[in-house]
């Protein structure tokens, strides 16, 4: 018997009903069909009136059934955490499928104690910056995952990225689980090794390989002064600054 007792009937359902003059013993027929010896044996051992009547056998196999491996599935679910850097829509999924395993419907997302378990398991850094405003029992699921990616956009700071004289527009920021997506072209990227300044909010690039930029600079600018060359690579820059 699948561990998802409730789709598993929805589809015995849905097949038969798309059958002409479907009797609720065909669609026993199709349940024994379709399930192995141990829910055979188990409709077997049910008194003659709730073996013959479908109905009956839905409510006697959903109560059997539907907690089939729940603890299992519920400590495994308590381990899903978010991880440092996780995207909240890959944690949720990640903390759905572990709850729920192969189960499917309508409503099932609302469970309280999965909604509790989903606030509660969110990374330290995100769970602090929510607060008080995340209530499991008065809000939905849609309202909760809304709340917690919007908190995580908001408590972004936007940083300025220096490389040598140029101050480079970009979204560049640090997130509330002090990671530092930079997101630039590869090309630039290969060329920088960033230095953060968290105080300040700011990257200051030291540059790998040249830019295609002229030099020396004029007073008060960043120029570059230029290294020997280490173990047969291209010379190395490093950034100096000029003061008045």
């Amino acid at each position: 018997m699948p561990t998802d007792t409730r789709s598993y009937l929805r589809d015995i359902d849905f097949y038969t009903d798309r059958i002409p003059n479907a009797s609720p013993g065909d669609k026993i027929f199709l349940m024994r069909l379709t399930s192995n010896r141990e829910v055979n044996n188990f409709i077997e051992r049910q008194p003659r009136a709730s073996k013959h009547d479908y109905n009956e056998l839905c409510k006697a196999l959903l109560a059997e059934y539907s907690d089939f491996g729940a603890s299992g599935t519920l400590t495994a679910a308590m381990a899903v955490k978010q991880t440092q850097n996780e995207l909240a829509d890959c944690y949720y999924h990640r903390l759905r499928q572990a709850y729920f395993g192969n189960q499917n419907y309508e409503g099932m997302e609302e469970d309280k104690n999965f909604k509790a378990l989903y606030i509660q398991n969110l990374h330290p850094n995100l769970s602090f910056l929510l607060g008080v405003s995340a209530c499991p029992l008065t809000q939905d699921i849609r309202q909760l995952k809304t709340l917690v990616v919007n908190t995580t956009i908001r408590k972004m700071a936007l940083m300025q990225l220096t490389v040598g004289p140029m101050t480079l527009v970009h979204p560049v920021y640090i997130s509330p689980f002090n990671s530092i997506p930079l997101l630039l072209g590869q090309d630039l990227l290969n060329r920088l090794e960033p230095l953060i300044d968290f105080q300040r909010l700011k990257i200051w690039a030291q540059v790998r390989k040249p830019l295609p930029i002229p030099r020396p600079l004029s007073e008060n600018h960043c120029y570059f002064i230029e290294a020997p060359p280490t173990d047969g690579l291209q010379p190395a820059y490093s950034p100096a600054w000029t003061r008045n």
